[in-house]
């Protein structure tokens, strides 16, 4: 891409910073007014918040950012390990599809008590597939997580598309790595708990999907989908609350192209598109939208399809003025109550289960 490498890319860098700055004082005076704002309901730090996530995701695709991994604990120390890949023959139909991707070390990061002997939630950050790390971005989600779901988690950095061989099928593969790790590592499935938010949904989701369909692993006792993107492909035609949702179509294109390399993998195939593609399975699933946030008409499509399925028990939570992953950006936009109170609704589930 133009910007995407020096100098361009260093003075794509000062000019995002200035015109971001220049627009700051409209950006600010439009917030504090209500009746100019997105939503009537939002607040001042929702509405502000908002509109500067969309010019930093804006300007992140524009530059094509990389972002980098890699297995060192640093300060992390044994709160960081590295997951080394299962055997061989875990790795099967779908994820053999790409020759050129295999399933590779990655690293994770543990948040909570990592020695409990209670339940686990393995949860998938977001980013779209193209940005996020377990230890920086997530951060706030693995905190959520083990303070109110269970009192450990543990989460993968799976690899990114952003960076070479990252693209489809890498993240399911990692997906299905940090899940036998968790096994192998003999905590029961039947103490996991399986959890994703946005791109981490689209993976939680695969992931229940390929176990339903290679039988190789035993199902997890529930999943928690939050924000999941069930159709990649319309949703770019989709300009419902356009305003209420931080995710441009620059991001959304960005993480496309990148998460299909270019085109070459089909969208609409079932372990990208859950929508209209619902299957069986054993796992009880909870799953959390924000009422106007871009993908939620989709979502809400994809758990009527996925409970038509006998023997599926899927719950739906909408949280009403909600936008896109709270679970990840909550603790900065503004929703930082709306994304406790969905935790501990998502708890009250897993108890009910």
């Amino acid at each position: 891409m133009l910007f995407s490498s020096q100098p361009l890319k260093g003075l794509y860098v000062l000019y995002s910073i200035l015109a971001t700055l220049a627009r700051l004082p409209i950006i600010i005076s439009i917030s504090l007014l209500p009746s100019l704002r997105p939503h009537p309901k939002w607040t001042f730090l929702q509405t502000l918040m908002n509109r500067l996530l969309q010019e930093f995701l804006y300007h992140s695709a524009k530059l094509r950012v990389k972002t980098p991994q890699n297995l060192d604990p640093g300060s992390w120390k044994e709160k960081y390990v590295t997951i080394t890949p299962g055997n061989l023959s875990l790795y099967t139909g779908i994820l053999t599809s790409v020759p050129s991707i295999k399933p590779t070390k990655i690293g994770a990061a543990w948040y909570g008590d990592m020695k409990s002997n209670g339940e686990i939630v393995l949860h998938f950050h977001g980013g779209g597939f193209v940005i996020g790390d377990a230890r920086g971005d997530a951060k706030y989600a693995g905190e959520l997580m083990a303070k109110y779901v269970a009192p450990r988690a543990l989460l993968p950095d799976y690899r990114l598309a952003s960076n070479p061989l990252g693209h489809f099928p890498a993240a399911i593969q990692d997906s299905v790595s940090a899940y036998e790790y968790l096994l192998s590592s003999g905590i029961p499935a039947h103490k996991i708990i399986i959890s994703g938010d946005s791109a981490g949904a689209s993976m939680a989701i695969a992931l229940l999907r390929y176990i339903s369909d290679e039988n190789s692993l035993p199902a997890p006792k529930a999943a928690l989908i939050w924000s999941p993107p069930a159709e990649l492909g319309d949703v770019l035609e989709n300009t419902r609350d356009m305003a209420t949702d931080y995710l441009v179509d620059e991001f959304l294109n960005w993480s496309l192209d990148a998460y299909t390399d270019n085109g070459k993998h089909d969208m609409k195939q079932p372990y990208m598109t859950p929508l209209g593609n619902p299957f069986q399975s054993e796992t009880p699933m909870w799953v959390h939208v924000g009422g106007v946030e871009k993908f939620c008409d989709t979502a809400l499509r994809w758990v009527k399809e996925m409970r038509e399925v006998e023997g599926n028990t899927v719950e739906l939570c909408v949280e009403e003025l909600g936008n896109h992953d709270l679970m990840y950006v909550g603790s900065v936009n503004g929703f930082k109550k709306e994304a406790e109170k969905a935790v501990k609704m998502a708890r009250k589930f897993v108890d009910g289960i």
